[in-house]
């Protein structure tokens, strides 16, 4: 888990009929935001931001993200915010995560068991899951994967998430209840 007190979220984005680099564009200006994404999917942009606090990350949402609705010719249509209330793996940063130099997914989950054990052996079962996050909202978890190739990708996915197994169970129950993966397909600049 993480010692560090500030506040980490993620906001999914719906861009509508607008240009999503555009309005990539227009997000990447937002100093708190690490990583903006344009995954494969009903979502848009993922963004990731950190906050100082609770205050400040009203604040982003409010008077920083919320006003791109207003745009008449590159607007957000919908936002969705989902607070993290804790992490494994390492911190995402704009500088190492934004572009991946491979390729990349989130994958949103929904979790039958919570327990720290489980998480750790996520992230010892494979390299390539980088960070997962507990958030709330409409997934319970979102986890973030980089590899060097879609062929290690989907294993990573496939072998390293979906089908690890409860420890508390004697391994015969699936730790994940569904997962919904979302590629990183647009990562240009």
């Amino acid at each position: 888990m993480c010692d560090d007190e500030r506040i980490r979220f993620f906001v999914f984005i719906n861009s509508g009929y607008s240009d999503v680099h555009k309005v990539r564009a227009s997000l990447e200006k937002i100093e708190e935001i690490q990583i903006i994404h344009c995954p494969l999917g009903p979502t848009d942009l993922i963004c990731y931001a950190i906050a100082n606090n609770i205050g400040h990350m009203r604040e982003i949402v409010e008077t920083k993200i919320h006003p791109l609705m207003d745009d008449p010719h590159n607007g957000i249509l919908h936002t969705e915010t989902m607070l993290s209330i804790d992490r494994c793996g390492i911190e995402l940063t704009r500088e190492q995560h934004h572009n991946p130099s491979g390729v990349a997914a989130w994958v949103l989950a929904d979790v039958n068991v919570s327990n720290p054990e489980v998480i750790d052996a996520f992230l010892r079962k494979n390299k390539n899951i980088v960070a997962i996050h507990n958030v709330t909202g409409r997934y319970d978890t979102i986890m973030y994967v980089e590899a060097e190739n879609t062929g290690v990708l989907m294993k990573t996915i496939d072998d390293g998430i979906r089908n690890i197994r409860t420890f508390a169970r004697g391994g015969t129950d699936r730790v994940l209840s569904r997962t919904d993966t979302r590629l990183v397909l647009m990562n240009k600049a």
